[in-house]
């Protein structure tokens, strides 16, 4: 009969707690040993990625689809740059470096700012669980001079188009858009009984996001501002009223019944509409029409601002600036072919 093998123990102290090894050999417990100080190691100063997946796990299911569709590139990126490297390692001077590389890629401003947030919330997580003492995050550079998307501005044509269309495939949305300036997801979310055609106001007080094909209806906007009274204008009545014809108060103005549409029909009906009115133009493209129309009636900046649905002041001060140089570059433009035409041979 084989004898029996007698189990050691070893007692041995990894990360200040004293603990008990057991093996049939010395190897075998040395080996133990070295396994436990290397997972010991890795939970001490883990992986930019290890910690970006806790974070994920624990914070990302609470965040605003909208806002989870924003952070996910930057995630990935994040992942791809420090894919091996301790969190602790990581400083200030190399998020600067990953921020500076992205503007050189020609990023937009906005999508380098979401990169820099991303990466503090991570950092943040982190701290708060005791991972490190600091975030470098915050003390990294945004490059300067940053490329901003320009709000491109429909012209008369296309407005002028676009208010003759209410016959085509989904024009009655392009002229709802227009005519009150909402946003894609508020204006999907807009029930008959958010409408009163008799005191002639749209309550603007939820919208709809998407989560991948899937729609949810949030009960809230995208900022507490986006919570308000919407004024029709008199050219937006005869199209809802319309519209309103055969439905119910919990009927989506804008969707299938009570349900309003997925990602897919949306899009498949605005394709649709664009190519049958023959214009290039997107949803939040008459968002900003909306602003020129308001810019152009010399409505005040803080009436725009509440009718806009604006978290702050500066925006809209911001959209009305660039309206002003818009204006202003094409009044050059006018000029100089009018001297052109009359005063040069």
């Amino acid at each position: 009969m084989p004898k029996k093998r007698k189990r050691i123990e070893k007692k041995v102290t990894i990360n200040g707690k004293r603990i008990s090894v057991y093996g049939f050999s010395a190897f075998e417990i040395s080996q133990k040993i070295e396994a436990l100080e290397a997972e010991a190691e890795r939970k001490k100063y883990p992986l930019f990625s290890e910690v970006l997946e806790d974070w994920k796990e624990e914070h990302f299911e609470k965040i605003a689809i909208g806002t989870q569709t924003c952070y996910t590139p930057a995630i990935n990126r994040a992942k791809a740059e420090f894919k091996n490297t301790r969190l602790c390692d990581i400083t200030a001077k190399e998020i600067s470096a990953l921020l500076k590389s992205l503007a050189a890629l020609g990023y937009s401003q906005q999508t380098v700012k979401v990169q820099k947030t991303l990466i503090s919330l991570v950092f943040s997580y982190a701290q708060s669980n005791d991972i490190v003492q600091y975030n470098p995050a915050e003390h990294a550079e945004l490059p300067s001079k940053l490329p901003k998307k320009p709000r491109d501005i429909p012209d008369d044509d296309v407005i002028k188009k676009i208010m003759k269309s209410s016959d085509l495939t989904f024009g009655d949305f392009a002229i709802f858009l227009l005519l009150t300036g909402c946003r894609r997801g508020e204006a999907l979310a807009v029930q008959w009984k958010d409408i009163d055609l008799k005191e002639k106001t749209i309550t603007i007080n939820k919208t709809v996001v998407y989560n991948g094909n899937k729609p949810i209806l949030e009960d809230h906007t995208k900022t507490q501002s986006g919570m308000r009274t919407v004024v029709i204008l008199s050219a937006l009545i005869p199209v809802l009223r319309e519209k309103r014809k055969g439905t119910s108060p919990d009927d989506f103005v804008f969707g299938k019944g009570q349900m309003p549409y997925t990602q897919t029909e949306f899009r498949r009906r605005w394709d649709k509409y664009v190519k049958e009115a023959e214009i290039d133009v997107t949803p939040h493209q008459l968002r900003h029409a909306y602003a020129t129309i308001l810019f152009d009636a010399k409505v005040d900046e803080k009436v725009a601002q509440t009718f806009m649905g604006h978290s702050k002041i500066e925006i809209t001060r911001n959209i009305y600036t660039h309206l002003r140089q818009h204006r202003a570059a094409q009044a050059k433009k006018d000029i100089n072919k009018f001297i052109s035409k009359n005063f040069i041979q």
